[in-house]
């Protein structure tokens, strides 16, 4: 199961047409064969979870209790379900009713009304969507890339992928070569210093001078700068300082910088970047790059404690370890004496 948490209530969508095209942009990418889940206050999306149709047809009681311990529940109205697969836009009612049904049902035993669900072929413009319990209830989906939610996306660099598999690629690694070679030059570094640290301090005044760097989109391309960055979030209290950065423009300048690490370092230190990059992307609203980003640091280092914590509780809604997270790191940069951070 993908669940998502866009912090984008603020965004009002007037029609039906618009809920469907906004589905990329709460997700990250172009679903297919999913289930959708969104939550509405009025004509405000809250939050909203996705779900692999094959996972809801072989136990929608599982989906509906798991969805609903991460949905955001106060002063919800409601909640709207689109299905996308492929069938034919005729058949009566339309394809995986079955399943619908079972999901609404189970919804509304636990406290939340499902008010409308919807389905349809595929989210691109033009596409027929249909209601399933309204006949005459149907209409064709607007243009995705021009949906409300896909320009405040776009305004802050998060315009959605192709497929999952896209957004995965997204975070690909560089050559094997660079990455045998800076690990080598990691390993290197690690010798030279032949026990005497530098001061966790001036490494996180390194990673906070890269991500005012990322503020005004420069990323480090050499060798050095990485190799120097990677050292740094080797250090436990230098890498939970960072968990969560000072306001939004922080934010989405350090999960650029943090996607790039990915891509550029090798295992094991790829861990450090890809666990941040996680709770960036959730704190965000990318609940599918985060699970992607999780992935990559379990890949990278299995017994890697913080990847562990984090998986463990990737079934919990942002709102509810934002607090953790916020005074983990906190309480980190303050032991620190960081210097303060960039604006934009």
């Amino acid at each position: 199961m993908s669940t998502e948490f866009p912090e984008r209530s603020s965004v009002t969508l007037s029609a039906f047409d618009e809920i469907v095209a906004a589905v990329p942009a709460l997700l990250g990418f172009y679903p297919c064969d999913s289930l959708v889940v969104i939550a509405v206050r009025e004509r405000q999306l809250v939050c909203s979870a996705r779900v692999d149709l094959s996972v809801a047809r072989s136990s929608a009681t599982e989906v509906c209790k798991r969805m609903r311990a991460s949905l955001r529940s106060e002063q919800l109205t409601g909640l709207v379900l689109v299905v996308v697969t492929s069938g034919s836009e005729t058949s009566e009612p339309p394809p995986e009713a079955e399943v619908v049904n079972a999901v609404r049902d189970g919804f509304e035993r636990r406290g939340l009304p499902v008010k409308h669900c919807l389905w349809t072929a595929a989210i691109r413009q033009g596409t027929q969507w249909r209601c399933y319990h309204h006949p005459d209830c149907s209409g064709f989906v607007a243009d995705p890339g021009n949906s409300p939610l896909a320009a405040a996306a776009v305004l802050v660099g998060k315009a959605a992928h192709v497929s999952r598999e896209d957004l995965a690629a997204s975070l690909a690694p560089a050559d094997e070569g660079v990455l045998v070679r800076r690990g080598a030059e990691i390993l290197a570094a690690a010798l030279r210093a032949d026990g005497q640290q530098r001061e966790p301090a001036a490494l996180l005044r390194l990673v906070d001078s890269a991500i005012e760097d990322a503020c005004s989109d420069r990323l480090p391309q050499s060798d050095a700068e990485i190799v120097e960055l990677a050292v740094a979030l080797s250090d436990p209290a230098v890498r939970d300082a960072c968990l969560v950065q000072a306001d939004e423009a922080r934010a989405n300048a350090a999960e650029a910088l943090w996607a790039h690490l990915v891509r550029e370092l090798p295992a094991p230190e790829r861990a450090e970047p890809a666990c941040l990059l996680a709770v960036a992307a959730c704190l965000g609203g990318n609940g599918a790059l985060a699970r992607i980003a999780l992935e990559r640091a379990v890949e990278a280092d299995p017994e890697h404690t913080l990847a562990r914590l984090l998986t463990a509780a990737s079934t919990l809604p942002p709102w509810k370890v934002r607090p953790v997270l916020e005074r983990t790191s906190s309480e980190a940069r303050a032991a620190l004496q960081p210097r303060a951070g960039c604006s934009r």
